[in-house]
């Protein structure tokens, strides 16, 4: 699969916006439709987005306040393996209030992203990305 980049400018708390990333009742307030899991290396995630996509992930790396990355391990065959890493960074303008949502690897500089409506799957919200 294609690296996928989103970098987001979030105002809210670094601790905040961490729980959001790693919780499972943070990541079903965004991302999928219900979660389970333990924010710790090698734990399993239960990552539901509906009923034929019941996916699971392993935890493959976990900083506190930091980064977290799931490896897909169950879902469709062309997701196997996909990395899914969230990191917030501290540096200048960004400090404390930066997201960045990977699928796959770091190798992409995205120039411009822009959410621009809200239905109910936030993975299936049109997007802009400009590359």
């Amino acid at each position: 699969m294609p690296s996928i980049v989103h970098e987001l400018v979030l105002k809210a708390p670094r601790e905040r916006v961490f729980q959001a990333m790693v919780t499972p009742e943070g990541l079903a307030r965004w991302w999928t439709k219900a979660s389970e899991g333990q924010p710790q290396m090698g734990a399993e995630y239960r990552l539901f987005f509906g009923p034929e996509f019941d996916w699971q992930g392993r935890v493959t790396r976990y900083e506190p306040d930091s980064a977290f990355e799931l490896a897909i391990t169950k879902a469709d065959s062309d997701w196997i393996g996909t990395r899914v890493r969230f990191e917030l960074e501290a540096d200048g303008a960004k400090a404390d209030r930066f997201a960045d949502y990977m699928l796959v690897n770091g190798s992409v500089e995205p120039k411009a992203f822009e959410v621009v409506a809200l239905p109910e799957v936030s993975d299936h919200r049109p997007m802009v990305l400009e590359i």
